[in-house]
């Protein structure tokens, strides 16, 4: 597997299979789900079960599907919005992904929820992956892969159920921890914001992964965004939106 098609994996999942058939759909807004309420569970996953975040700091990148030249060769990429890459321009393209990344912080230590979504003709079709992890100063350690499930209704809080937006039903969502465990690093590009930033941008220039080793044991292989996706802007994270946690 090449470079390009391992770091979708690691990044947007669903991508990885870009020329695969239409997925289906799922009931998910950013708008309506992404609230306290979705990080409830975190504290208890992270370790922190009596610590509950002050706030819950958004930051978000926007990949959109272009049609850049590589070689002299045109093909599909995911390009993020703020990139200065050159693309053929065309109608604006159906399919993008919207990456987030969520700072839980609390008085104990600064969390951070990686979490793709991906849309086809403004409907979401994936939900993934998520990992849940830990700022090291200049990086972010995730050991954790998360789950994303439907709430049931029997577990419903007050005043939180399933609603209905532009006639269709949105269910509520809630993170778990999945049996699987991971070890990536997402190294930024300098120390990451301050609680009170909201204008600094994370940039992620490289990814560590352990994966297995063919003699046995791991081994870390490092994809530096630059090279594996030909833009220093691939994976630029911008601001978004605070949750107080009140």
């Amino acid at each position: 597997m090449s470079n390009y098609k391992t770091i979708l994996l690691i990044i947007a999942a669903a991508w990885a299979g870009l020329y695969g058939c239409k997925p289906a759909s799922r009931s998910f807004s950013i708008e309506y789900n992404i609230d306290k309420t979705f990080f409830d569970t975190v504290p208890k996953l992270a370790g922190f079960e009596k610590i509950n975040p002050a706030m819950i700091k958004i930051y978000r990148a926007e990949m959109i599907e272009r049609l850049v030249e590589r070689d002299a060769v045109p093909e599909y990429r995911l390009v993020n919005a703020k990139s200065d890459q050159e693309y053929a321009r065309l109608a604006d393209m159906k399919n993008r992904s919207y990456l987030y990344l969520f700072e839980v912080i609390s008085s104990a230590e600064r969390q951070f929820i990686y979490m793709a979504t991906s849309y086809t003709d403004g409907e979401c079709t994936g939900l993934g992956p998520a990992y849940l992890g830990w700022l090291r100063r200049d990086r972010i350690r995730f050991k954790q892969v998360l789950r994303i499930s439907t709430v049931k209704k029997k577990d419903h809080k007050d005043g939180l159920k399933d609603t209905i937006i532009n006639n269709k039903q949105i269910n509520r969502y809630q993170l778990g921890l999945k049996k699987d465990t991971t070890h990536l690093i997402f190294f930024n590009d300098q120390r990451f914001p301050a609680a009170g930033d909201t204008t600094t941008p994370i940039t992620i220039t490289q990814i560590i992964r352990n994966e297995p080793n063919k003699i046995g044991g791991k081994k870390a292989v490092i994809f530096t965004t630059d090279k594996v996706l030909e833009d220093p802007k691939a994976l630029v994270f911008t601001y978004y939106a605070t949750i107080q946690n009140k």
